[in-house]
C-alpha cells in the first residue's frame, strides 16, 4: 500500500512525529491501516474498518451490520502516515493547511542546510510546500537531522525578508514577513509558516503569520523540517 500511494506521486510517506492532517492515512504495513479523523492536540481520533459482517476480513464492500466501522481515540500501532500532498488539487496540503495553490497565490522559493559527513550540505530548493527535488516532501530538511542554515530568496516574499535565529550553529527559530507588491489590487498576502523541532518535546509549532508572534520555534531547541507558504491576509 505505501509503494502503491507513494508512487502515484499524490502522498508522501511520513514518520510518526508528523503532525497528521484529517484524512491523512495511518499504516501498519503488514496488518492494518486507519485514517486520521481528527487531529487537533486534544482529542485525537481514527477512523477504521476492524471486522466484516463475517465476523472476519473477507465480505462485502461497506458496513453492512453497522459494527463494521468505527471512529474512537487513537491508540499507537503505526509505522508512519501517508499523507496527502495536494497535487490532485492543483496544489499541495500539509498539517491542515493549504499551501500556495489553484488560488493563484505567491509561491515562496527556501533551501535548508544541515551537516552531513562533517559538511555543510544544502537541500533541494522548496516551492512553497513541493519540493523541487520530487522527494514528495512538504518540507524543508530531514526528520531528525538540525537545520544549520536557511536561505529564502526574498524576491518570492515580494521583497520581504527573513530573520534566522542561531543557537550554536543551529537554526533555533525563524521570522518571515511577506511584502505585497501591489495590495490595492490583490489585497494583503501574508507568510504563513511553521517549524518542527527536536529535544525533549519534539513537535511541530503553531503555524505563525509574518512576524505576529515574532518567530517560529521555541528559541531553544534544534528545528529539523521547516514548512513555508503563502495565505492572504
Amino acid at each position: 500500500m505505501r509503494s502503491v500511494f507513494v508512487g502515484s506521486g499524490l502522498f508522501s510517506w511520513k514518520p510518526m512525529s508528523f503532525n497528521a492532517s484529517p484524512g491523512d492515512i495511518y499504516l501498519d504495513e503488514e496488518n492494518h491501516t486507519a485514517m486520521c479523523i481528527q487531529n487537533d492536540g486534544s482529542a485525537d481520533l481514527l477512523g477504521e474498518f476492524s471486522i466484516s459482517e463475517t465476523g472476519g476480513i473477507d465480505g462485502e464492500p461497506g458496513d453492512q451490520t453497522g459494527r463494521e466501522s468505527s471512529i474512537h481515540g487513537y491508540y499507537e500501532a503505526w509505522d508512519g502516515i501517508l499523507h496527502y500532498n495536494g497535487n490532485a488539487d492543483g496544489g499541495t496540503a500539509s498539517g491542515g493547511s493549504s499551501g500556495s495553490s489553484k488560488k493563484n497565490l505567491p509561491t515562496p522559493r527556501y533551501r535548508v542546510a544541515i551537516m552531513r559527513g562533517g559538511e555543510k550540505r544544502w537541500l533541494n530548493w522548496m516551492e512553497g510546500l513541493y519540493c523541487t527535488g520530487n522527494s514528495g516532501d512538504d518540507f524543508a530538511g530531514i526528520a531528525g537531522a538540525p537545520i544549520v542554515d536557511i536561505e529564502i530568496d526574498e524576491a518570492s516574499l515580494g521583497g520581504g525578508w527573513f530573520k534566522k535565529h542561531m543557537k550554536g550553529g543551529k537554526l533555533v527559530a525563524l521570522t518571515v514577513y511577506y511584502k505585497t507588491p501591489e495590495p490595492s489590487k490583490t489585497g494583503y498576502y501574508l507568510a504563513k509558516y511553521r517549524v518542527h523541532w527536536l529535544g525533549a518535546n519534539p513537535r511541530w509549532g503553531k503555524w505563525e503569520y509574518d512576524d505576529t508572534d515574532d518567530y517560529a520555534g521555541n528559541m531553544s531547541d534544534a528545528i529539523d523540517m521547516v514548512q513555508l507558504t503563502i495565505c492572504k491576509a
